[in-house]
């Protein structure tokens, strides 16, 4: 695809420009701050505006708040209360515990996963986020910690990605079947460095 631009000018004459688009790399460009190099990677940091509804819509979503969890506490409280007049105060706390976790706790999405990337959102600054292709990884590890946990993304490039995680069943599905064969077995850090 070759593209030609005339340029009519009063001193010099006449200008063309060929231009061939072939050689420009179809892949974005990504500044990699560790090896101060650029690297012709899809994976990159964009600003969470950039990506459509529609698209993040169509993926799977991890949320911090465990929303099953607390609607099970709900269920659980209401079936104590209907059947075990000995139990209420028990049934009750159960439903006060649900309906507050819901209703009061903040919840934002950690990471989506798309048909050939993710998107990891819980950056430093809260407008950008990472977009990893499932193909630039070269192998992803759960490391526990004490008071959260880590999704470990290494890339081709030989740079990390860090996660904060605090739920491994959350993403062990959809990071098994997207990332097959690729994770390393996981970790529990028992001491932390202070």
């Amino acid at each position: 695809l070759f593209l030609s631009i005339c340029v009519i000018s009063n001193v010099t004459g006449t200008i063309f420009v060929l231009l061939n688009l072939n050689s420009i790399p179809n892949k974005p460009t990504q500044w990699n701050e560790e090896s101060c190099y650029n690297t012709l990677m899809k994976t990159q940091k964009i600003r969470v505006r950039n990506l459509s509804e529609s698209l993040l819509k169509s993926g799977v979503s991890v949320h911090v708040k465990p929303v099953p969890v607390l609607t099970g506490f709900i269920a659980a409280g209401a079936i104590i209360v209907i059947a075990n007049s000995s139990l209420i105060l028990t049934g009750l706390g159960l439903i006060l515990a649900g309906v507050f976790g819901i209703a009061i706790f903040p919840d934002r999405i950690l990471v989506t996963f798309l048909d050939d990337c993710l998107v990891l959102f819980n950056q430093p600054d809260r407008s950008m986020c990472m977009l990893v292709y499932y193909d630039e990884v070269v192998h992803w590890q759960y490391v526990y910690r004490k008071h959260y946990d880590q999704l470990v993304i290494t890339l081709v490039d030989g740079s990390t990605e860090v996660q904060e995680m605090y739920s491994y069943s959350s993403v062990y599905q959809q990071l098994s079947d997207h990332l097959a064969g690729k994770q390393l077995k996981s970790i529990r850090i028992r001491k932390e460095n202070a």
